[in-house]
């Protein structure tokens, strides 16, 4: 059979790479992400129940939609369960993906920065 080609899957992503090694995401796109779940708790603790019906209120997310992000946002350390109480804090406001590099330094110091890697 010519001109068939056995495509493979990205073992992480599930992505399909063909070919060429270029990759592509299968299936539907995901509507919501770690960082909308993440705008729903804010600087709130809120039991596990209190959470889901507040991310179900604002997004209209799904309940397995939920569980799947809050795992995932769990692996990468944004959410954090308290031991004790059971509430959800947030770690970390933005993921790492989104979160954009400022330039905080006063201009002396960058400009004495500058002039050291010149010399």
């Amino acid at each position: 059979m010519e001109g068939i080609t056995a495509m493979k899957a990205c073992p992480v992503c599930g992505a399909v790479i063909d070919g060429t090694g270029d990759a592509r995401s299968v299936g539907r796109p995901r509507k919501y992400s770690v960082d909308d779940l993440a705008g729903c708790l804010l600087a709130r603790s809120l039991a596990t129940a209190e959470f889901r019906k507040r991310a179900a209120d604002t997004l209209d997310i799904s309940k397995s939609c939920f569980y799947r992000l809050l795992e995932q946002g769990r692996r990468e350390y944004r959410f954090r369960q308290h031991g004790v109480t059971g509430e959800w804090k947030l770690l970390f406001p933005n993921s790492q993906n989104t979160t954009k590099a400022t330039n905080a330094l006063p201009n002396s110091i960058g400009e004495m920065a500058d002039k050291a890697l010149h010399e």
